[in-house]
């Protein structure tokens, strides 16, 4: 999840040019950096504090029959179970 979270992040630095903030190249260059620096601490730092979890329910067909079951998220693992 943290990877997709960093990969989403560096693609969102790629939507809008930062060498146009700034007439000096080399000072533009480091703001991208600084910029990146912060966005991906950030990401990294919402990942770790995120004590959330999800809840959903599934539906499944198998050899002719219909199966529910409650998958949950915890700290330690998914639980799946019949409903």
């Amino acid at each position: 999840m943290v990877t997709n979270t960093i990969a989403i992040a560096i693609s969102l630095l790629f939507l809008f040019p930062v060498s146009s903030l700034s007439q000096d190249s080399g000072h533009s260059d480091k703001n991208a950096n600084e910029l990146a620096r912060s966005i991906l601490q950030n990401e990294v730092k919402a990942e770790a504090n995120d004590h959330s979890h999800w809840m959903f329910r599934l539906h499944a067909e198998k050899s002719g029959r219909s199966e529910a079951y409650e998958v949950v998220e915890t700290k330690n693992g998914d639980l799946k179970r019949p409903t």
